[in-house]
């Protein structure tokens, strides 16, 4: 597993405590981590619709979360990917 995934890993638990299982499951849940830099975490998600429904609806609640999670805020992107990325090696 490497640091990106462990990070994501920490916000995602910490996003799961504030929304209901099924928001979870149907909105969080397929999210995968694709790139963290300073300023912007990268996020996979299944399709454009999953993108869009996030955007408007969690988009403020995930920054905050994030922020909190990592101790500075971060800029979220979302990326529409079907497959989420496999890790290269180390």
């Amino acid at each position: 597993m490497t640091d990106l995934e462990r990070l994501w890993i920490s916000c995602a638990d910490a996003l799961r405590e504030q929304v209901s299982e099924a928001t979870w499951r149907t909105w969080f849940a397929g999210l995968a981590p694709i790139d963290l830099d300073a300023r912007t975490l990268v996020l996979a998600v299944p399709n454009p619709m999953t993108r869009d429904h996030l955007e408007s609806r969690y988009l403020e609640l995930m920054q905050r979360t994030v922020a909190d999670t990592l101790g500075a805020p971060y800029d979220i992107v979302l990326e529409v990917q079907a497959v989420p990325p496999v890790a290269a090696p180390e």
